[in-house]
């Protein structure tokens, strides 16, 4: 998929090949990092079958609500999209730093709700925003994924 739009070309021809992005301790490409921010944009999950949201939503249970709560901060919240990028204790650190950069571009981003947080974020056009929700979500995403491997062991 290439990425279309002026923010898109404008992206690109700023950074013409491969460039190096530092995430924590990993290098990612230019092109891995344009993945990630589809994956966002789209979906916030690089692999559904993980969410118990999804699971649920596929149970023949009479219980899958109970299924589809968040079990990484126990907040008796559901674990959705809305749920991951802005109120899972789990992630608080990562989101007060990613909230504080947003605030830098947008200062009247802390006066929106969750929901229209979440909405603003993904459907924004401003590289520095999308460029920062990538890196919140995919180190949030590893998190998840090492917490979840902890439980199942």
């Amino acid at each position: 998929m290439q990425p279309t739009g002026t923010v898109w070309t404008t992206l690109i021809e700023d950074h013409p090949g491969i460039i190096p992005v530092k995430f924590g301790q990993n290098q990612i490409s230019e092109e891995m990092l344009f993945k990630e921010i589809v994956d966002a944009r789209t979906h916030t999950r690089p692999d559904a079958g993980h969410w118990r949201i999804t699971k649920a939503h596929l149970s023949t249970s009479c219980s899958g609500e109970l299924k589809r709560l968040c079990e990484l901060c126990l907040s008796g919240e559901v674990e959705d999209e809305i749920h991951f990028v802005t109120s899972c204790k789990r992630y608080d650190n990562k989101r007060k730093a990613f909230y504080d950069t947003i605030l830098s571009l947008n200062k009247h981003f802390g006066n929106l709700t969750k929901k229209d947080k979440f909405i603003w974020l993904f459907s924004n056009e401003n590289k520095d925003v999308l460029l920062n929700l990538a890196t919140f979500v995919y180190e949030c995403y590893q998190l998840r994924g090492s917490v979840i491997k902890e439980y199942q062991a």
